[in-house]
């Protein structure tokens, strides 16, 4: 039987980069389009100033954050031995790292679906922080019905360093 190429179509579109040097945040303005269902988002070697959490909000309306209460999100870390779950709702960021952002962080993906129902965006990843020799699994969801067009990362205290690619997942 012969080999038979794949029918294209579902591949990964790169974006956009962004890197942080001791910045307060990581934005990117203008991503989320009706080009893409879903979007796949890679953090490299990013690091804190401070042992913090990482945050995620969305944007909307370019550059509007949302910072009221819709988003919820269940965080579990896995670390030195032990675990620590974290779950909120009606919270103002969805936590993607509790208490994982330090010197020495590592990596973590995450994927989004924007618009995924009326408007609402979901989120799962899972991450790794080398300071705590663990891992981290993440999902969250806002609930506010919003055209959402991009997204903030930003440390619960201090500055982030690092880079952080986006790729939109093509329609097939």
């Amino acid at each position: 039987m012969a080999y038979a190429a794949p029918a294209g179509g579902g591949g990964l579109v790169y974006i956009s980069r962004q890197t942080a040097s001791s910045s307060a945040t990581i934005d990117f303005d203008s991503v989320f389009t009706s080009t893409y269902n879903s979007y796949l988002c890679i953090i490299e070697d990013l690091t804190g100033s401070t042992n913090a959490n990482l945050n995620l909000q969305y944007k909307y309306s370019t550059n509007t954050i949302q910072t009221t209460g819709y988003y919820s999100f269940v965080t579990q870390t896995n670390y030195n031995g032990s675990a620590s779950n974290q779950g909120v709702n009606n919270g103002s960021a969805i936590n993607i790292l509790y208490g994982a952002l330090s010197a020495n962080f590592s990596s973590a993906t995450m994927l989004m679906t924007p618009g995924n129902v009326n408007g609402q965006l979901g989120i799962s990843g899972t991450g790794y922080a080398a300071n705590v020799v663990g891992n981290a699994n993440f999902g969250g969801a806002n609930s506010n019905s919003q055209t959402y067009t991009g997204f903030r990362l930003s440390p619960s205290t201090g500055n982030l360093t690092g880079s952080v690619t986006l790729y939109g997942l093509a329609k097939s």
